[in-house]
């Protein structure tokens, strides 16, 4: 019986102990599984550190990463969408912001086939984020939403004779 009971208080330092682990040290953590490979895990990790830490520099790359996670790996993307959404309207001026609004038009367009929704992400991508170097791929998906990627390299080429045209008869 005291054998068990020692065990059991053991079991209970230990749970915590992981539970006082410093945000950067959540945050190592969860990179280390996410370079691993341990998906679920490093989500975990990821969201522990957001849940318990709300004043943390480590947020928006968390929620960017479990964004990616969702996408990615577990190809939730209505959940990707809702965490890329989340990252990009809630710090706005963070590095992956642009990306994360980025990624929503494109999973609404290329995965769920909202053309509608993607079409209003994209335009809200370049409006917030005018200098972004994807602003040329956010207007060439535009161009071409709802379309197969035959059918847009084939528009390209068209549209690359047509100038050629154009430029002859000058």
């Amino acid at each position: 019986m005291r054998h068990s009971f020692s065990f059991l208080l053991l079991f209970v330092l230990f749970l915590s102990a992981c539970s006082q682990l410093s945000e950067e040290e959540k945050m190592q953590r969860a990179r280390q599984a996410h370079q691993a490979g341990n998906y679920d895990e490093a989500f975990k990790h990821f969201q522990l550190l957001y849940n318990e830490h709300p004043k943390s520099p480590f947020r928006p790359e968390a929620l960017f990463a479990k964004a990616a996670i969702q996408q990615n790996h577990r190809r939730d993307y209505p959940s990707a969408v809702q965490l890329y959404r989340r990252l990009a309207d809630e710090y706005p001026n963070d590095a992956n912001a642009p990306g994360a609004l980025f990624l929503v038009g494109f999973i609404y367009n290329n995965e769920l086939k909202m053309l509608d929704s993607a079409k209003v992400a994209y335009e809200e991508f370049i409006k917030r984020y005018p200098k972004s170097e994807m602003i040329p791929s956010a207007q060439f998906e535009l161009a071409n939403l709802g379309k197969e990627p035959g059918e847009f390299v084939q528009s390209s080429s068209e549209a690359n004779v047509a100038q050629k045209g154009v430029r002859s008869k000058r």
